[in-house]
């Protein structure tokens, strides 16, 4: 049985990655694995979304404390939740190199999230 070792590579364009999909497949692989999609660069995304985080936790802690006869105070410290979302490996079914189409391959959207918990002072 053949065994293939395809190195992570960078592709931007996913209109071609089920043509590549079905020439390893030709080529006799039979398990394909770790294929992943992910952003390539998501730091810019994430740091809006924490400054999108901490206006929206200042917002609700003036709902709070105006609720409440309080006036809001300074940050006193925030927590970022640091979990960690793996990708999911996709399996290929195994296809005769005789097959019309390349493997499908659609696109989507990744979802990248911010939680915070932020810890204001507070007086009356």
């Amino acid at each position: 049985m053949p065994w293939l070792r395809i190195m992570p590579r960078s592709r931007r364009h996913i209109d071609k990655v089920g043509e590549i999909l079905d020439r390893v497949i030709a080529a006799g692989a039979t398990d394909l694995g770790s294929v992943a999609f992910l952003v390539s660069n998501p730091s810019k995304a994430l740091d809006q979304a924490r400054e999108i985080a901490i206006a929206d936790a200042r917002r609700k802690a003036e709902i709070y404390t105006h609720a409440s006869g309080l006036r809001l105070g300074q940050v006193k410290w925030i927590i970022e939740d640091g979990g960690v979302v793996l990708p999911v490996p996709m399996r290929a079914q195994a296809g005769s190199a005789s097959m019309a189409a390349p493997v499908p391959i659609a696109t989507g959207e990744d979802t990248l999230r911010v939680k915070i918990t932020v810890g204001f002072e507070i007086a009356p």
